[in-house]
């Protein structure tokens, strides 16, 4: 009987632990840059490669046309995210870029440890006028479910990669 209780609650804790818990970011920022400009740099993986921190390499796989004409390319993504004492967590990710709306909507799917962490990711640029003359605000919002246990730690490297692409992404397409 022991046996049975013991292997039971461990069961429980197991599913507790693994239970898939999600959470949303949103943010966004204005670029001095046409609409489209923006749309195509963040339709390339260059992009990702060149502004988010922990990226260190992309790879195409393959792309597909819809029979309604929606592009979708797949690519894998490495990255190196930091964790406790300075060490580094490798990850791969498996990504689908729909080009659902050219110039104005980008949806970026991906999965990472066999769909353990799966993210949908919607990139929108609309034309807008800043104070300096027009550009375009560029939208971002992400949908992420991971297993409970390692909620907290991939909300908050999520966060802060999303900041920090922004804000790389600003600054590098307002210079050209």
């Amino acid at each position: 009987m022991n046996n049975f209780v013991f292997v039971a609650l461990l069961a429980i804790f197991v599913y507790i632990m693994l239970t898939k818990s999600s959470f949303e970011i949103e943010s966004g920022i204005f670029i001095y840059q046409k609409p489209s400009t923006v749309y195509k740099a963040i339709s390339s993986m260059d992009i990702i490669e060149r502004f988010q921190p922990y990226v260190v390499s992309t790879k195409k796989i393959g792309s597909e046309k819809s029979a309604d004409g929606i592009i979708t390319e797949f690519h894998t993504i490495e990255e190196h995210v930091p964790t406790v004492f300075n060490f580094t967590l490798p990850v791969i990710f498996d990504t689908k870029m729909e080009f659902t709306k050219p110039d104005s909507i980008l949806n970026f799917h991906y999965s990472v440890w066999y769909g353990t962490v799966v993210g949908h990711v919607t990139w929108g640029v609309e034309p807008r006028s800043g104070h300096r003359g027009p550009g375009a605000y560029l939208s971002y919002h992400a949908r992420i479910s991971s297993p409970w246990v390692t909620k907290s730690f991939t909300e908050a490297s999520a966060k802060e990669a999303q900041n920090t692409i922004l804000t790389r992404m600003r600054i590098a397409m307002e210079k050209l």
